[in-house]
């Protein structure tokens, strides 16, 4: 007599998988947990199938990003488990970054708006890193006001992060440049009001010059003084003609490497 024992295998089951959150843009390295399997014949070979594509790999390890994926389990006797799980992201809003100059010399507002991200994602608060790109420190929060140092060309970060860690980095370029103002009429006509043409600025600068011509091209003032106005007398004394003339003047500001150029017409009536 021969006696034979047939073993039959329980039914191979795999555990649920839970939804998965992670950071937006950065891979998952996932390890599957053996202890989650049961049954079945024990040599078990390991497939994930990334259900959005034709994606396929092996093993009890995997790199993964947002998406549905299934794993498959198969034991030696070729009998077959799924289970199925989603990978969301915990996304970070994008923003645009809004600069407003304030009244105050080099000083400027920044805000972050953020524009909505996808509705099914629970919404995080988010936490503003401002770095203004002139070598200051860090500002936390949604609204800053920075001072800059000189005038120039920075590019402004804003990082956002929520409390899971995820975030994301914005820029912005700003060109600060010194502003000025010039008339474009003058009356010297002794009523004591627009008497002389001058430009004006709200910068510190260090040097001014200014070369006032008439339509022919002569030269009938200059000044290195921005306070000198001209009243309308060509250098001889006489009275200017009424008529269109130009000036070019060239300020030196403070902290700014080359010399600023304005050139423009202006008419003196009488």
């Amino acid at each position: 007599s021969v006696y034979v024992e047939v073993m039959q295998y329980e039914e191979l089951v795999i555990d649920g998988i839970d939804d998965i959150y992670i950071c937006e843009n950065i891979a998952f390295d996932m390890v599957f947990p053996i202890d989650s399997i049961s049954g079945g014949e024990g040599n078990n070979t390991y497939i994930w199938n990334d259900l959005n594509s034709a994606w396929t790999d092996t093993g009890l390890r995997l790199t993964i990003d947002a998406g549905i994926y299934q794993l498959e389990v198969i034991d030696g006797c070729d009998n077959r488990a799924f289970t199925e799980f989603e990978v969301y992201h915990y996304e970070v809003p994008t923003t645009d970054i809004v600069i407003a100059e304030m009244p105050v010399e080099l000083r400027y507002r920044f805000k972050g708006f953020e524009v909505p991200n996808n509705p099914n994602v629970p919404y995080m608060d988010m936490k503003y890193i401002w770095d203004f790109g002139d070598g200051s420190p860090l500002f936390y929060g949604k609204v800053a006001v920075h001072d800059y140092p000189y005038y120039g060309d920075f590019t402004v970060h804003l990082t956002m992060e929520n409390e899971k860690g995820c975030a994301k980095v914005f820029e912005k370029e700003l060109n600060i440049r010194p502003t000025y103002f010039a008339p474009t009429i003058f009356t010297p006509n002794g009523d004591g009001i627009n008497e002389g043409f001058k430009v004006t600025t709200t910068r510190k600068h260090e040097e001014f010059s200014m070369h006032i011509y008439d339509r022919w091209g002569q030269e009938v003032f200059y000044t290195e003084d921005i306070n000198d106005p001209w009243f309308g007398f060509c250098e001889d004394g006489s009275e200017a003609q009424a008529g269109a003339y130009v000036y070019k003047a060239e300020v030196k500001y403070l902290n700014l490497e080359d010399k600023s150029k304005h050139n423009g017409v202006f008419t003196l009536v009488r």
